[in-house]
């Protein structure tokens, strides 16, 4: 597709959690029919190209079922509009040295007064890599078998450990301090939060499988998620069959991925610190040689091109998969 026109983001007010949903998608479905064409999806196929019309049809679908989206209602309105810093890190913050405030935080752009709920997160600079308990009533340990390991292990449970107490410390903080922003964090569903991350610019940043898996996952969830609302109103057997089919060849990316994460500190957004971006960058064309030779054929060696993370703008939701912060 020859992009030349980004798809507009949502700036004007709405009145409410369902209103917002429910724009981001016909904000969508409007850009689509003006400036959507058809055009390939290796995932899928390497001959039939995947049409505009399919994705419309999938904007439908995720209307009629915006209603398993919505927050719980809660005294502490978590579905208010609030102005919430997307990308919070240690070299956003202006800290005065003599009395540890804070005295400024830069980085504003793509900031948006929207409801708390869908936003709400502990801030990266404080996030442990793997996920973290609600639950405060105990505290993180070192693993049960410690001292039976040798010492890069033991250096690397001591760091999971410490990384682990720091994100907690937040919860605690933010549970004592910020009430609301504690209820958000309790009643934080990816199942109804996901679709809405990912519907705006879906045809652009070419992220229409993980809408599709959101919306899924919505249809086998809509039971417990809308209690009382009667049948799904979406019938997933096509969305679940085209899912199938771009499963297998994308399953090596996530791969490649969590690999990255775990043993160069690839955050899930893409970014990395500028004192690891060679390192990683090097790392993934060593993993890319990889795979084009275990390739079997000329098919298999296109689809890991066409593939391959660096390549997958937008699978998480913002810009390359690989940047500087």
């Amino acid at each position: 597709m020859q992009r030349t026109a980004r798809p507009p983001l949502l700036t004007s007010p709405v009145q409410g959690a369902l209103e917002f949903i429910r724009e981001r998608a016909t904000t969508e479905k409007s850009y689509i029919k003006q400036h959507a064409k058809p055009r390939l999806n290796y995932a899928r196929s390497s001959i039939e190209l995947e049409q505009p019309e399919e994705m419309l049809g999938l904007l439908d679908k995720y209307l009629k079922l915006t209603p398993a989206m919505l927050p719980p209602p809660t005294p502490d309105r978590i579905d208010a509009s609030t102005l919430w810093h997307p990308d919070l890190h240690l070299d956003n913050l202006f800290i005065d040295p003599s009395t540890l405030q804070i005295t400024s935080v830069i980085d504003w752009q793509s900031t948006l007064a929207i409801p708390l709920y869908y936003q709400c997160g502990v801030p990266k600079m404080v996030r442990h890599s793997e996920r973290v308990s609600l639950d405060l009533s105990t505290f993180p340990k070192l693993p049960d078998n410690f001292n039976d390991l040798d010492e890069d292990e033991k250096e690397l449970a001591r760091k999971m450990h410490k990384s682990e107490h720091l994100h907690q410390y937040y919860l605690r903080i933010t549970k004592r301090d910020n009430p609301k922003h504690w209820t958000a964090l309790q009643l934080h569903d990816d199942v109804r939060v996901q679709p809405v991350r990912i519907v705006q610019q879906v045809w652009h940043d070419n992220t229409v499988f993980f809408l599709r898996r959101a919306l899924l996952r919505i249809v086998a969830r809509w039971e417990s998620l809308c209690p009382g609302a009667g049948p799904c109103p979406v019938n997933p057997e096509e969305d679940a069959s085209a899912y199938n089919s771009e499963l297998g060849n994308r399953e090596f990316v996530s791969d490649v991925l969590n690999l990255m994460q775990k043993t160069c500190g690839l955050h899930p957004d893409g970014t990395i610190f500028p004192s690891k971006y060679d390192e990683v960058q090097a790392e993934l064309e060593r993993l890319k040689a990889v795979g084009l030779e275990a390739a079997e054929d000329d098919e298999e060696r296109l689809y890991v091109e066409r593939l391959w993370p660096e390549n997958q703008i937008g699978k998480f939701g913002i810009g390359p998969i690989l940047k500087r912060i």
